[in-house]
């Protein structure tokens, strides 16, 4: 049996030992942390239509819609609550977003792998890793443990450790290295389970970001009673400095967020309701409760490699293309990878019978699987990646260039609003990897079924006629179904 040993046990890790064990291969996840739920800091996310495919055929999609909820159309507003974009009333049908905790994912993640026979080895970091010319287990693996260093030998390794992968530090040497890069701003985020349903004003009717003067504000009502919201701050504003690390605020730096927001005014859940209070909102979680995390991401996706020249060691998830999280698609771009990286892997390895039984051949077969995961997932990332760069940029403008901002923005929303709302829906497919007649990235396993597989896509597309967009126009989520 093929061996394959995952570095990081985050959601992107997690995910592809799972579509790995379903592939037939034998996985070991290594963790540094002793919990991984526990280590991994943050807040709700969101898990749109692409993601959902693959959770619902890893087996692990009802148990998250049993603990999640599907947002609200979201709207993005300016700090007056005036209404800058906004999508169609069908978006919800057409995008469904899961929201989730992250604790709550990897949760559920992590007890299927153990259903799955995954071995997970918690307290247990990669140091280092050496290509051998061993026909067998060819990967030797340094691991720091509790109980000192020890060796372990693979097939291939997959470096799904983080922003500051060690796997992508050694792969790419000293010279070729790539470094997070600081995207100028900070966002101050919490999760919590606050009751502010009152009789005027419903907290979970509605998803919004607003825009104002260089900062952004996001929320989002997740399983009642919890809620999501975020505060981006540009590196500069009154006087923020830049820091490394996550932490929680101290009770002046909430205080230092509230005057940030005095002059805010929140979008209303419905014509006949008063606008939501952000102040409110943040005067009601704990400063502890708050926490602060400067945004860094892994520039330039497309000009290096993420597939070592042995091909024997590839990248997976943020330790190839971390990004902003203005799109909220950085776990669901690690689930793609995992779907995809595992597929190409089935088809190399199920090919391998018919191929000479020698190293070379094994590794040319690893290198065609491997460089066709990175080629299919470099484009998807770099579109993510720009988009979501481009949202911080037009939301935090400041002055004039943000009055320009919110007098174009306004125009469609107001005066042609079936128009707008179908651009925004336009934008959104395209932040989701939409092809011909898609509305979203698919996963391999339905972007090519076997009859495509075997006719060609051409062949089968002339066979389905003009049935072959609706075909592939598939709503996820349980809110749809495909046609032909």
């Amino acid at each position: 049996m093929f061996d394959v040993v995952v570095a990081g046990g985050g959601i992107g890790g997690l995910s592809f030992a799972l579509a790995a064990r379903a592939a037939g291969l034998r996985v070991c996840v290594l963790e540094r942390s002793a919990n991984v739920v526990r280590a991994n800091l943050g807040g709700g996310l969101g898990l749109w239509p692409p993601s959902q495919q693959v959770l619902r055929e890893l087996g692990v999609l009802p148990a998250l819609i049993a603990r999640g909820r599907y947002m609200p159309p979201p709207r993005y507003c300016n700090h007056r609550a005036q209404v800058l974009g906004q999508p169609t009333p069908h978006f919800a049908e057409r995008f469904p977003i899961l929201c989730v905790e992250r604790s709550v994912l990897l949760e559920v993640l992590e007890a299927r792998c153990v259903e799955a026979g995954v071995i997970l080895r918690p307290a247990c970091e990669l140091r280092s890793y050496t290509v051998t010319d061993a026909d067998a287990a060819p990967v030797l693996l340094e691991l720091a443990t509790p109980q000192g260093v020890e060796g372990l030998a693979t097939d291939l390794l997959v470096g799904a450790d983080g922003i500051h992968s060690r796997v992508r530090s050694q792969m790419l040497g000293p010279d070729r290295a790539v470094r997070p890069q600081h995207c100028g701003y900070s966002y101050f985020r919490s999760s919590v389970p606050i009751a502010l349903r009152a009789p005027d004003a419903d907290w979970h009717a509605l998803a919004f970001e607003s825009w104002g003067q260089g900062i952004r504000f996001g929320y989002v009502p997740m399983r009642e009673p919890q809620v999501f919201w975020f505060m981006a701050v540009p590196i500069g504003h009154a006087g923020l400095q830049p820091e490394q690390g996550a932490r929680a605020l101290r009770e002046a730096e909430k205080r230092w967020l509230l005057e940030r927001l005095a002059a805010w005014q929140g979008p209303a859940p419905c014509p006949d309701q008063p606008r939501l209070d952000l102040t409110r909102l943040v005067q009601a979680t704990a400063a502890e409760e708050i926490l602060r995390t400067d945004i860094y991401k892994v520039a330039g996706v497309t000009r290096f490699p993420w597939v070592d020249r042995s091909s024997r060691v590839v990248l997976l998830g943020d330790a190839c293309h971390a990004t902003a999280p203005n799109l909220a698609q950085g776990a669901g771009l690690s689930i793609e990878d995992a779907a995809e990286l595992a597929w190409q892997l089935r088809l190399a390895l199920e090919a391998l019978p018919q191929l000479p039984g020698t190293r070379a051949a094994t590794d040319a077969a690893l290198n065609h699987a491997l460089q066709a995961y990175a080629q299919g997932r470099k484009p998807r990332a770099w579109m993510v990646q720009t988009l979501a760069d481009t949202v911080a940029w037009v939301g935090q403008q400041r002055g004039a260039l943000a009055a320009a901002r919110d007098a174009l923005m306004r125009l469609p929303t107001r005066h042609l609003p079936a128009l707008s709302g179908r651009i925004f829906e336009a934008v959104v497919a395209r932040s989701l990897g939409a092809g011909p007649g898609q509305l979203s990235w698919e996963t391999p396993s339905r972007a090519c079924s076997p009859v495509e597989a075997v006719l060609g896509t051409p062949t089968f597309e002339r066979a389905l006629g003009g049935a072959s967009g609706e075909f592939r126009r598939r709503r996820e989520g349980g809110r749809g179904q495909g046609l032909v």
